[in-house]
């Protein structure tokens, strides 16, 4: 019991965590965007954010990917994984010189983005994909099942788990809430944007 001679659940827990981090990594740079565009078409131009509100959001991505490895913690990762975001991006743009931002500001920021990223969460609690997210033999599933049998069983996670692994934290409810917590975000930074502009051209 508890023996692992071969290293092998190192290497599969590694794995798993890969898989996690790296659709994580991917959710936020494609949330970054997806506000950005957001953004953009509401304010009638190019507005898009620094890379290190990029950077922020994918490590923010990253972290909460890996945690909605934890058994119906997808909604939660989300919540997390975007608020994480938030405070990142806007600290390494602090870090860069790239915005003023006091911490007390960042602070606020930050705690706006837990609130759009909860409501986001409710939004998607429930949305499903037959075949990837939905089904007995969804990747999901699959997913799930390796992922049992690596931790209770000591079992090696196979790459073709992994892959669906991957493919299903792509569109999980992790994935759904952090891009729908995005887009909120980039509607949010477009009001903003508007209504300053309103204040020059009074």
């Amino acid at each position: 019991m508890y023996v692992d001679p071969t290293g092998q659940f190192i290497i599969s827990l590694l794995l798993t965590l890969g898989t996690l981090a790296l659709s994580g990594i991917a959710v936020g740079i494609v949330g970054q965007l997806a506000s950005d565009l957001v953004t953009s078409v509401m304010v009638g131009e190019f507005v898009f954010s620094s890379w290190e509100d990029y950077l922020g959001s994918a490590i923010g991505g990253a972290i909460g990917g890996m945690l909605s490895l934890i058994p119906g913690f997808g909604y939660a990762a989300a919540v997390i994984g975007g608020t994480i975001g938030t405070f990142a991006g806007l600290a390494i743009d602090k870090a860069t010189g790239s915005n003023n931002m006091s911490w007390a500001d960042i602070g606020i920021q930050t705690g706006i983005s837990m609130g759009v990223n909860i409501v986001a969460g409710l939004f998607t609690a429930y949305l499903r994909i037959p075949g990837i997210t939905k089904g007995s033999h969804s990747f999901t599933q699959v997913w799930k099942s390796g992922v049992t049998r690596l931790f209770k069983y000591g079992h090696t996670m196979h790459l073709k788990t992994a892959a669906k692994g991957f493919v299903s934290s792509l569109v999980s409810n992790f994935s759904e809430s952090f891009l729908v917590g995005a887009c909120l975000q980039g509607i949010i930074k477009a009001l903003y944007i508007l209504r300053n502009l309103e204040k020059v051209k009074s």
